[in-house]
């Protein structure tokens, strides 16, 4: 069975080397490496993050948001997760909306980039009823990205 749980340090630096390539990327773009990026989001303002795992207690993803640093009433969405995200699918679908939606308290909309060929997770923010902007592209760490933007 896949859980979300109050996320610690040991699940970011569990999780980093396991990431899927695509979030790596996203990752690198930003000129960080996924263990860094990780840890950075227990001390971003205002930040809530979570883990996901299985029956083991292997961390399979791990999500959140944080303040945006312009904006107190809008927040900083993001998860990044391992390939074994497949094998939770549907365990997964059951608890993203409500996730979500736990995440968005306080924030009038949550945002962020997605790289555009991450094509996966881009049908999964749609579902979840984010709006993927696939008319203009924002330049990062040399790829093409797309803004995701969900408002409440």
């Amino acid at each position: 069975m896949f859980k979300l749980q109050k996320a610690i340090q040991r699940d970011a630096i569990n999780l980093a080397p396991q990431l899927r390539p695509i979030d790596k990327l996203e990752v690198e773009c930003t000129g960080s490496t996924p263990e860094s990026s990780l840890l950075r989001c227990f001390n971003l303002k205002n930040s809530v993050v979570l883990s996901g795992v299985n029956d083991n207690n292997e961390v399979i993803l791990m999500c959140g948001v944080s303040e945006c640093p312009n904006s107190p009433d809008v927040g900083v969405i993001w998860m990044l997760a391992s390939p074994s995200i497949r094998k939770h699918r549907k365990d997964i679908l059951k608890l993203s909306k409500g996730a979500v939606a736990e995440l968005m308290t306080g924030y009038k909309s949550v945002y962020n980039l997605i790289h555009k060929d991450n094509k996966t997770s881009i049908r999964w923010l749609e579902w979840c009823g984010f709006t993927v902007d696939k008319t203009k592209t924002y330049e990062q760490g040399g790829e093409d990205f797309y803004l995701l933007i969900k408002e409440s």
